[in-house]
């Protein structure tokens, strides 16, 4: 009961904040090959949309085809000086590709839920692993659609923010600790001001001459 009134507070608080202002649209695709349930990917997606309707980007959350050429391809993109980093930035995809995996490579830590490409210019840039939000919704006794949304999030961040960069706390942090999760639960935990402001510029192609839309 308190997972459904958390989240349905959420989503109230999430319509009105997109309604306040002039939000940025950001186009995400959703590749589901975890065969996450509806009800969990709904409920995901509303509490996405209230984080980035904090800041003043509205979600248009799509599902696609698990199947799909863009759903099973990966780029990366090595940089090597901050001058690279400013072009491959402006090349890099403005909308977000995201697949939900059912688990993560062996070698990867159970704490890492997700990892993100900041300078894909194709294919998948955001990837979750749906066991490893699973063991975090259960030892942290959080709902698992709102942990899940928060991953996103945090991933989303990357690539927008366009750094593979942590914060010392916060949605952006490495690790999330007991502050970080009493604030995900609380539905408190957003981008700060300054990467909210960061993550608007990156859609809108802000800093690179000759953008004129916020699609690709």
């Amino acid at each position: 009961m308190k997972g459904i009134l958390i989240a349905s507070l959420l989503i109230l608080a999430g319509r009105a904040g997109i309604a306040a202002g002039a939000s940025v649209p950001l186009h995400v695709t959703v590749y589901n090959k975890a065969n996450v349930p509806p009800e969990t990917t709904t409920r995901a997606a509303q509490t996405l949309r209230f984080l980035f309707a904090h800041s003043d980007v509205e979600i248009e959350w799509v599902a696609g085809n698990p199947e799909a050429d863009e759903a099973n391809f990966v780029t990366y993109t090595g940089i090597v000086n901050k001058e690279q980093e400013r072009r491959f930035a402006c090349r890099a995809r403005r909308d977000i590709a995201l697949r939900l995996l059912a688990n993560a490579p062996a070698s990867v830590p159970t704490a890492v839920l997700g990892f993100a490409l900041p300078f894909a210019t194709e294919g998948v840039n955001v990837q979750i692993y749906s066991d490893h939000i699973a063991k975090a919704a259960t030892s942290r006794n959080v709902p698992l659609p709102d942990l899940l949304a928060h991953a996103i999030a945090h991933e989303i961040g990357h690539v927008l923010l366009r750094s593979t960069a942590h914060a010392g706390n916060g949605l952006m942090a490495a690790v999330w600790k007991e502050h970080e999760y009493g604030w995900l639960t609380k539905g408190s935990m957003f981008f700060t001001t300054a990467e909210a402001a960061t993550i608007r510029e990156s859609i809108e192609g802000a800093r690179c001459p000759g953008t004129l839309s916020t699609k690709r």
